[in-house]
This record gives C-alpha cells, sequence and structure tokens, in this order.
C-alpha cells in the first residue's frame, strides 16, 4: 500500500484477483511528495484494480479536488478526479478503478484491467 508523506490520510493499493498486492518499491525511482511508482507480479490473465481510500480525519486536502492518475507498464491508463463533495462529509471513502474507458462504435465502454499472458525463454522474430 502506497502511503505519501505529503499526503497522509490517503492510501491507494493493487488489488489481484481481489487481494491486495504485494508492492516492491522502484529502485530506479524515488518516490516524489505526491508521485509513487510501485510494482507488482504480473499473474498471466488475472484482473486487477487500483484502490484509493481517503480517511478523511487524516486527508487535509478534503476541500480540495484530487486527480489520481494510472500509468501501466509506463503509459498512462485511465485517471479518476475525486470531488470534494465525495469525500469530506464522510469518515472514510474508498473508489475502485477497475477497467480503462474507451471509445467504441461511438459509445463509451470500461475494459477489465487484466494482465497478458507472460511468455519466458520464447525468442519471436
Amino acid at each position: 500500500m502506497v502511503v505519501l508523506e505529503r499526503l497522509p490520510g490517503l492510501e491507494v493499493e493493487v488489488h489481484v484477483n481481489g487481494e491486495p498486492a504485494a508492492e516492491l518499491e522502484s529502485t530506479d525511482l524515488q518516490d516524489e511528495p505526491r508521485q509513487a511508482t510501485r510494482y507488482i507480479e504480473a499473474i498471466s490473465g488475472a484482473e486487477f484494480h487500483v484502490q484509493w481510500t481517503f480517511l478523511a480525519a487524516e486527508f487535509k486536502y478534503r476541500n480540495w479536488a484530487i486527480n489520481g492518475i494510472v500509468y501501466v507498464d509506463g503509459k498512462y491508463a485511465d485517471g479518476r478526479i475525486f470531488r470534494p463533495d465525495a469525500v469530506k462529509h464522510k469518515d472514510s471513502f474508498t473508489v475502485k478503478m477497475s477497467g480503462v474507458w474507451k471509445k467504441e462504435r461511438g459509445r463509451f465502454v470500461e475494459r477489465p484491467m487484466m494482465f497478458s499472458d507472460i511468455m519466458l525463454g520464447v525468442y519471436c522474430r
């Protein structure tokens, strides 16, 4: 679970198949005041989601809109905006991002986030 020193009261977790994933800190990228990079084990075909939990008593920015952005494999996947009216009047507030929204045939649809099949030791030309 990621908890940033500058944002107490905000917890961010990745869940795989409904369970919190073991997170590994980056040895290349240091946490920034409002940004963190974590790695998790990929499991072929498993669905995953990102979960934000705001603990109102500790979260000093509850009167501000917060933008949570998710990158997967270094590429922008999706994000969520948390408006103050959704956070500030509750003891805690949890949001799950279980998919990404894409426009298909003129409609927006949510596609689940899922690990691709992992191939080890195979060289493809």
